[in-house]
């Protein structure tokens, strides 16, 4: 960080692993890092170029990699077309995947309407599907995060049962999975408007879950594509769908 910041680059504000560059033209270069990973983004090749001799200057012999389309932290960057980018996880997506061979069946969504309901009689799992099911809840919830904010709500159960899970609920994480293999191509796409305009799209579902608390879902964008998803239950219980609505405004926009 203070080698970067000697550099001539400054730390975002609201992410320390952020660094931007801005020159007196108004372009950008932003490096993002991730342990010891470092991945650059400008409009200018030159402006790269620029850093990575610098760079180069302090930490000799790093390994690069340059062009349109960059792998990068199990991700794929594809720049290929004007004002867009085009993220996958497909590597990822397939070892997943290959640990769930045997869920048989097609699923056209993530969840059916029952989701935020616990069958109780259902029995428990034992250790073994248990550190199994707690295994592929936290990678489902790596990709969420990542390219997949569509099934958000899913991961918003599973994990809040990775602790007692029972049958009702592997079936759960089962039908979620046929849903990513019948899907596993799908990138994320981010294009921005211009001008830039941030919008957020902002739902609450009123008392859905066993305890009677509602849940918020948040999608914000620049233009198209999630840049940020959210979906979590509501810290407290509300009277009404409008009050639920009310706390997932004052939520989604901390």
């Amino acid at each position: 960080s203070s080698d970067l910041t000697q550099l001539g680059s400054k730390v975002n504000p609201s992410d320390i692993c952020v660094f931007n560059r801005v020159q007196s033209n108004s372009t950008q270069t932003t490096l993002v890092i991730h342990v010891d990973d470092m991945m650059i983004s400008s409009s200018s090749d030159k402006r790269i170029d620029v850093i990575i001799v610098e760079i180069e200057t302090t930490y000799p012999g790093l390994t690069k990699s340059r062009g349109k389309v960059i792998n990068h932290i199990g991700m794929t960057f594809n720049f290929d077309q004007l004002g867009r980018v085009i993220i996958s996880m497909e590597g990822f997506t397939k070892v997943l995947l290959d640990d769930f061979v045997v869920i048989l069946g097609v699923s056209t969504a993530p969840a059916d309407d029952n989701l935020f309901k616990i069958d109780n009689d259902s029995p428990l799992l034992n250790d073994k599907e248990r550190e199994r099911f707690h295994s592929l809840t936290a990678k489902l919830l790596y990709l969420s995060k990542i390219t997949r904010p569509d099934i958000l709500t899913c991961i918003a159960y599973l994990t809040n049962r990775v602790l007692e899970p029972r049958t009702d609920d592997w079936n759960k994480l089962a039908h979620t999975i046929r849903y990513i293999r019948e899907t596993r191509t799908t990138p994320l796409t981010l294009e921005v408007d211009k001008p830039v305009k941030v919008i957020a799209y902002i739902d609450a579902s009123y008392a859905v879950h066993a305890d009677k608390k509602s849940h918020t879902g948040c999608i914000i964008t620049l233009g198209k594509g999630a840049i940020y998803g959210k979906s979590s239950t509501q810290k407290l219980n509300t009277t009404s769908s409008t009050e639920a609505e009310l706390v997932a405004m004052t939520e989604a926009s901390d």
